[in-house]
């Protein structure tokens, strides 16, 4: 399998994950937004109560990671504020398509389960 192949499953992977995951929510507990999708590019921001997040799947030149981007942040924190990263994770080389659809449910959990500072 090539590499665009690979890339274009698992951005579909990764809509079917995100898609199966938030339609046991209700509505009123996130935003979605998708900012862009491509057969090579897929960038979703999720918005919750007191974070939020981007995935986004692309093959870029030169990351900290192979195609998968999860980072989510609290929006009562500060830029410098160390407590301010709910979930990060980059893909790597050898992670498959399951791992990568349990980092993105650990991910989408993470931002539910959320609850901001004490």
């Amino acid at each position: 399998m090539n590499d665009d192949t690979f890339l274009n499953e698992i951005i579909i992977q990764t809509k079917n994950t995100v898609t199966e995951k938030l339609c046991r929510y209700p509505d009123k507990s996130y935003k979605l937004e998708v900012v862009k999708d491509t057969k090579n590019c897929c960038r979703i921001i999720i918005e919750w109560k007191k974070c939020m997040g981007e995935l986004l799947v692309d093959n870029p030149d030169f990351a900290p990671y192979r195609y998968v981007s999860f980072n989510i942040a609290a929006v009562d924190s500060t830029d410098t504020d160390a407590d301010s990263v709910v979930y990060c994770w980059l893909d790597s080389e050898g992670d498959s398509m399951e791992d990568i659809k349990q980092r993105i449910i650990m991910g989408l959990e993470a931002g539910f389960n959320y609850q901001g500072k004490a």
